[in-house]
Parts: C-alpha cells; sequence; structure tokens
C-alpha cells in the first residue's frame, strides 16, 4: 500500500509542476494547495459515461493521453484548475514492459509531444514529454512489482479552451 501512496504524491507534484504554462505571464498558474483542492473537489464528483476496465469512466481524457489497448482503467481523477485541465489515470496492463514503453512512446510523437526527462531503473521507467508550446503535458509512469504486475500512471495537463 505504501508504494500506491508514494505514486499518488508524485502524481499529484507532478502534476502541480506541470501547471505553469508556457507563457511569460504565469500569474494565472495553480499552487500546490490549489490543485490538491480541486483533486479532493473533483474525487468528490462525476465524471463522464465512458467507461473502461473496472468501470471507471474516462470519457473527459484529451486525445494525448491514450490508454494501452487492453489496459484497465483503475483510477481517472480530474483536475481543473482557473487556465487548465488535466489529472491522473492508472490503469493495469497485461502486456510487457516494453511493449508498454514502446506503445507510449509512439502515442507521444503521434501527438506532437516531445519527451523532456527518460528515467528507466529497477522496476521503473518514467517519461516526461510535452508540445512545443508547453501548452500541453503528459508524464507517464510504468511500475512493474515484485509479482510482475505491471501499472501506468497517466498524469495529464492542457489549457482550457
Amino acid at each position: 500500500m505504501d508504494i500506491k501512496i508514494g505514486i499518488a504524491t508524485m502524481v499529484l507534484m507532478s502534476l502541480a509542476a506541470c501547471g505553469g504554462g508556457g507563457g511569460v505571464d504565469n500569474k494565472g498558474a495553480s499552487s500546490e494547495t490549489e490543485i490538491a483542492t480541486a483533486a479532493a473537489k473533483s474525487a468528490a464528483g462525476t465524471i463522464a459515461s465512458q467507461v473502461t476496465g473496472f468501470g471507471v469512466p474516462i470519457a473527459d481524457l484529451p486525445d494525448f493521453a491514450e490508454i494501452i489497448p487492453g489496459g484497465k482503467v483503475i483510477h481517472n481523477m480530474k483536475i481543473d484548475t482557473a487556465e487548465k485541465l488535466g489529472g491522473t489515470v492508472s490503469l493495469t496492463s497485461d502486456k510487457k514492459p516494453d511493449e508498454i514503453v514502446a506503445f507510449y512512446k509512439a502515442s507521444l510523437a503521434k501527438h506532437g509531444l516531445r519527451i523532456q526527462v527518460e528515467n528507466a531503473g529497477g522496476q521503473m521507467v518514467q517519461m516526461m514529454a510535452e508540445s512545443e508550446d508547453k501548452a500541453r503535458s503528459l508524464a507517464v509512469m510504468i511500475i512493474i512489482d515484485d509479482d510482475g504486475n505491471k501499472s501506468v500512471n497517466l498524469v495529464h495537463s492542457r489549457p482550457k479552451v
């Protein structure tokens, strides 16, 4: 259970780090407290009707936060701040770790997101990518537990339109 708390903390911190946007004027950026408050409100609310995996709605995901084919979504939390929409999605996959990495690298490229940071070590792979204008971002974290189970966490952010 401790790893799940650690993952949730990292995901919220990653989303907070993505909140600044790409422009010089950053006066509307949200603080970590505002993002945490928005996350709590979102968790209490309802989400649109498209469902996958274990009955978790995912209709509100942006196109660049793709679910790997066969992935089972176990958590979807929206974040809605003054200037940004985003959230975190957790899922499991039966695919091999290298297949998961290859899928997300191809997905990032397909959606015009360039990997800025990529870390791999032990039982985790992490990729952080953003669009050229820095308006859209996606962090992908793939974790393999001691039993070989694979989980994927996506943290996405985009401007409100």
